[in-house]
C-alpha cells in the first residue's frame, strides 16, 4: 500500500508522492525516520517551538497514524 506523510512544525509539509511499504507498522517506523532526521537537521528550531507532528497518511489522505515529539517545560521539582 502506498502511504503518504505529512510533517507539521508549525508549517505543514505534506508529501505528494508516497512509499509504498508492506504495512502500517513500517509506514510507522518510516514517520520515526523522518522526525528523527527533521530533529538532527533542526534542532535550534526545535527548542524554541516545541513541537513537530509526522503523520502517517493513506491514499485517501486520512491519519493513520501520528508520530508526534513535544519540549515541554518541568511542571514541578524533581529531588
Amino acid at each position: 500500500m502506498r502511504y503518504f506523510f505529512q510533517l507539521s512544525d508549525g508549517h505543514v509539509l505534506t508529501d505528494d508522492e508516497g512509499e509504498v511499504f508492506d504495512n502500517l507498522d513500517s509506514a510507522k517506523v518510516e514517520a520515526a525516520r523522518i522526525a528523527g532526521e527533521w530533529l538532527r537537521d533542526n534542532a535550534d528550531e526545535f527548542a524554541h517551538e516545541g513541537t513537530l507532528l509526522v503523520e502517517v497518511l493513506d491514499e485517501r489522505r486520512a491519519v493513520l497514524a501520528t508520530v508526534a515529539v513535544e519540549a515541554n517545560a518541568p511542571t514541578g521539582t524533581v529531588h
